[in-house]
C-alpha cells in the first residue's frame, strides 16, 4: 500500500523540475537538450520522497509528449 500523494511536495517537485529545465536555457529547444533534461530529471527522482518524485515525473511526461509532438510536426513540415 502506498501513501497518499502530498500535493505540496508534488508541487515542489514540479517547481524543482521546471527550475532545472529553465537552467538549460536555449539548449531545451533542441532534441538533445530535451533528452538531457529528461535524463537529469529521471536521475533527480532517485532518493526523493515519493510525492516529490511524482511532481518531477509530471514534468518528464510533458517533455516526452512535447518531444514526440515536435518529431511529428517536423516530419509533417518536410512533406
Amino acid at each position: 500500500m502506498t501513501a497518499p500523494i502530498n500535493q505540496y511536495m508534488r508541487v515542489q517537485g514540479r517547481q524543482f523540475a521546471l527550475d532545472l529545465v529553465e537552467s538549460l536555457g536555449e539548449q531545451i529547444y533542441t532534441p538533445i537538450g530535451v533528452a538531457n533534461a529528461i535524463t537529469k530529471l529521471t536521475a533527480a527522482t532517485q532518493n526523493k520522497p515519493e510525492s516529490h518524485a511524482v511532481g518531477i515525473q509530471d514534468i518528464i511526461e510533458v517533455l516526452q509528449k512535447a518531444s514526440l509532438n515536435g518529431a511529428t510536426n517536423s516530419k509533417d513540415e518536410d512533406n
